[in-house]
Formats: structure tokens, sequence, C-alpha cells
């Protein structure tokens, strides 16, 4: 990594360093991502937890649901990370970057609830929440759907 990677939330009190450069950059368009992130979907890219620093501020952390930690802004609430409790990689938003622009993705997650008006053409491989294992292996234990 040649460039030092930093961000943060939309009103500054939090900031993060990254010591990796985030991996397999995804969208996510479950109907989760969707709610926890106001909008049509979410961008990630994976991190080992040893690989954010924060810098400023302390983010919040909330079970959103039986299968979701999520990370975020306790001010301003923006989204910051993701991941299935217990797992030690983390789903960073790419858009909480100073500079997002690098990270393209290369799938599309959660498309059973992809919007009907968005139109895709980039031909990216497309997966339902349900062919992703961390999420199978989850709900496997626990009986969840997603919708």
């Amino acid at each position: 990594m040649g460039t030092t990677l930093t961000g943060g939330c939309l009103c500054g009190a939090v900031r993060y360093r990254l010591t990796a450069a985030p991996r397999e950059v995804s969208t996510c368009h479950c109907s989760m991502c969707q709610k926890a992130g106001g909008a049509a979907f979410q961008i990630y890219g994976n991190i080992e937890e040893d690989e954010i620093v924060w810098e400023k501020g302390e983010p919040r952390v909330a079970r959103t649901s039986p299968f979701a930690e999520r990370v975020f802004c306790g001010d301003c609430g923006s989204p910051l990370l993701f991941r299935y409790p217990g797992r030690p990689t983390w789903g960073l938003t790419i858009p909480s970057l100073d500079d997002p622009s690098p990270f393209a993705p290369v799938i599309h997650e959660g498309t059973e609830s992809l919007l009907g008006w968005l139109k895709l053409d980039d031909g990216l491989p497309r997966n339902r929440t349900e062919d992703d294992p961390d999420f199978r292996a989850m709900a496997e234990r626990g009986g969840f759907e997603p919708h």
C-alpha cells in the first residue's frame, strides 16, 4: 500500500487510518444494507479488524439483527463497518474513505433485494444473500431468512 488510506464519517467526529487496502470490494443490495445505509446498495471492502486504526472519536457498535454488527458515527450516523458477529473480517464502507475512487466493486451481493428501477450493465457476477457462505452458516444455526 503506497499511500496512507484514511477516512471517516460525514461530520468528522470519527476518523480512521487503514494499515492495508480493502480487498474483495462488493456492492450489497440486501434489504438490511439498504435500510442501514439509506441507499439502494452499500459498497464494502474486506479488512481485518487489526487493519483499522481509530484516529479520532469512538464509533458506536450496534447489533442491528441477529446476524449483523454495524459500526457507525454516534453523532451523524454515517455507516463505517459491517460484519457477521464472531467473524474477524469486517466490511469497510468504501464511500467512508477520503478517496474511494480506486476501489471498484468486483461482485454484486444480496441481489434478491435489488431494486427494480436500478439498471446495472457492468457484467459483474451476482449473488443472493443465501449464497454467502458466512451468512449461510449463521442462518443454519439460527433459522434466519433473508428478505
